[in-house]
């Protein structure tokens, strides 16, 4: 029983941390897009981000189909 318990907290930290990476991953991109001048607003450059993020996901779950 103390393996499961030990278990399951260990596939919520990873969880939290896959969150937490992806989050992180999301604000420098969108940022470094601004600066270089790749885009003229930070809004735009998120969409773009979000987009660039929204085909790997798909290519990702392709895999697994």
């Amino acid at each position: 029983m103390k393996f499961i318990k030990s278990m399951y907290k260990d596939m919520l930290l990873l969880a939290v941390m896959s969150v937490l990476s992806i989050l992180f991953a999301f604000i420098p991109a969108t940022y470094v897009k601004v600066q270089v001048g790749e885009y003229d607003s930070y809004s735009e450059a998120f969409d773009a981000t979000k987009a660039e993020a929204s085909k790997t996901w798909n290519r990702f779950t392709e895999l697994f189909n």
